[in-house]
């Protein structure tokens, strides 16, 4: 009998294999908002990295919200502002530059 009830315990590595799997979403998430903020000085890429690390957040945050969570939600949040404004940065520099031309 000791030893049935032993084979039903899971053991820890099975246990932490299927916490990272039920928190995939959110470690994208997280590498995703960190890129976005390492990316966000190059215009549109930073944005289009950005969205995604908040889209996966946001998935993971409906089914389970962790620390890992919110700090991808946090990070891709920062990377999506700094990358508004250099992507605006860039667009009014360019229209300067071609209004002077003229």
């Amino acid at each position: 009998m000791v030893s049935q009830s032993m084979a039903k315990k899971p053991t820890l590595k099975k246990v932490q294999s299927q916490e990272i799997k039920e928190d995939r979403y959110g470690i994208a998430g997280l590498i995703l908002g960190v890129l976005s903020v390492l990316y966000s000085w190059f215009p549109f890429i930073g944005l289009g990295i950005g969205i995604a690390g908040l889209i996966f957040s946001i998935k993971q945050e409906k089914i389970r919200s962790t620390s890992v969570t919110t700090g991808g939600k946090i990070t891709s949040i920062i990377g999506l502002v700094l990358s508004s404004f250099m992507t605006i940065f860039v667009i009014v520099f360019f229209i300067e530059v071609l209004v002077r031309l003229d």
